[in-house]
C-alpha cells in the first residue's frame, strides 16, 4: 500500500467526516483501489480493481474480496468497466 491517501475528502451531507482513498501498488503500477471512510460512529471500506489480474483482499484473517484474472485483449481491453458486487462480513 502506498503510504499517502490519493485522495482526502468529507461529505456532511452523505454523514461522511473523513473519507481516503488508498492505492496498493506493485512498484510504480496501481493493482487495488482502498476507499475508507468515517461517519464519525462508525467507519466503513470497499476495494476496486485497478489490473486485469487476479486480486484478493483479507480483513481479519477473513478474505473478503477474490476477483479472477480478466481475460481478453490486454491492450485494447477495457478492465475498468468489470463489477464484482461482494458481500461483506457483519
Amino acid at each position: 500500500m502506498l503510504p499517502q491517501p490519493i485522495d482526502r475528502y468529507e461529505d456532511a451531507a452523505a454523514g461522511i467526516t473523513d473519507g481516503a482513498i488508498f492505492v496498493f501498488a506493485n512498484g510504480t503500477n496501481p493493482e487495488m483501489g482502498l476507499v475508507l471512510e468515517c461517519s464519525g460512529k462508525e467507519w466503513s471500506y470497499g476495494a476496486f480493481r485497478l489490473t486485469s489480474a487476479a486480486l484478493f483482499a483479507e480483513f481479519d484473517g477473513k478474505r473478503i474480496l477474490e476477483l479472477a484474472k480478466l481475460s481478453g485483449d490486454p491492450v485494447n481491453g477495457s478492465y475498468t468497466g468489470a463489477r464484482e458486487w461482494v458481500e461483506l462480513p457483519e
